[in-house]
């Protein structure tokens, strides 16, 4: 266990958010955070100049999507000349409660988890119906293809960023969520959830959008399995951390970061369940991370 703090960067993705990017703003822990960047998404508003007077770095991505702006936002911190060591994204909506952030990183600081996902649904938050239905299709897809049980997409996650850059994301839309914890399934990184609270969103969205876009995460899931069997991915190990990593066909093994046995990912990818145990666990489950 140790009590070093991480070096973080936030990631905000925000579209037309001017009436409350501000309070998401005032609402990160700057102790704990290096830089805040928000990535204006082809705002028709005030967006990008509210996130600037709030001291947000502001770079823009006029491709909308939601999977856009994180990229855009990814390749930002990829140019700097010191990278973090984790990433965390917070919507830009107003859903996520950035004071919420140190229950995030705790697990990565403790060096138990790579990829820590906020989860609304241990939350016991109210979702609605559409949001519901997105993540029963996309969690049972992955649970039914990867033995893996998650429980939410939620867009609230913290990862280590040589982890992240490793899985090669690529998705443009909401897709990217899906596609984030299924590659971590498929390089082996060790995957937990965390109870998070979620508030509805500042800016007033439809329930049909609010369904398309849930419900299109969902069905990204099995997507996201056929493109990944033609990719090569690297293998996540602590060797990271020294700017190393052995490659591996993603789809034919996943290696667990707390031993050295592998195991066919069609069986589910080890998980660590303490810091103190060397064996690996089935991931049937999801690793949850008291609240």
């Amino acid at each position: 266990m140790t009590n070093k703090p991480l070096e973080v960067d936030v990631i905000v993705p925000a579209r037309n958010e001017a009436a409350g990017i501000g309070a998401v703003l005032a609402a990160v822990p700057p102790r704990l955070v290096r830089s805040v960047v928000v990535v204006d998404n082809g705002s028709g508003d005030a967006t990008a100049r509210v996130a600037e007077d709030a001291g947000a770095i502001v770079v823009r991505e006029p491709r909308v999507g939601y999977g856009a702006a994180c990229l855009r936002g990814i390749a930002h911190i990829a140019s700097l000349p010191r990278r973090p060591e984790a990433v965390v994204f917070v919507s830009g909506s107003g859903c996520d409660d950035p004071r919420e952030i140190p229950r995030l990183l705790e697990p990565l600081r403790e060096n138990l988890f790579d990829l820590v996902v906020g989860s609304r649904v241990l939350g016991q938050a109210p979702l609605n119906s559409g949001q519901r239905a997105g993540n029963f299709v996309a969690t049972q897809l992955i649970r039914a293809i990867y033995g893996h049980r998650y429980t939410d997409l939620s867009s609230f996650r913290a990862i280590r960023y040589p982890a992240l850059i490793a899985l090669g994301m690529r998705d443009d839309g909401y897709g990217f969520l899906v596609e984030m914890q299924v590659k971590a399934l498929k390089t082996g990184l060790r995957v937990a959830e965390t109870p998070v609270s979620y508030r509805p969103a500042a800016r007033r969205v439809g329930r049909a959008e609010q369904v398309k876009d849930t419900l299109g995460a969902g069905a990204k899931a099995p997507d996201t399995r056929r493109r990944g069997e033609r990719w090569r991915m690297c293998c996540w190990r602590d060797s990271f951390r020294r700017g190393q990593c052995s490659s591996a066909r993603a789809t034919r093994v996943a290696r667990c970061t707390s031993c050295t046995r592998a195991r066919s990912s069609s069986r589910g990818a080890c998980a660590t369940a303490t810091a103190t145990s060397s064996s690996c666990r089935r991931a049937s489950s999801s690793a949850r991370w008291p609240s």
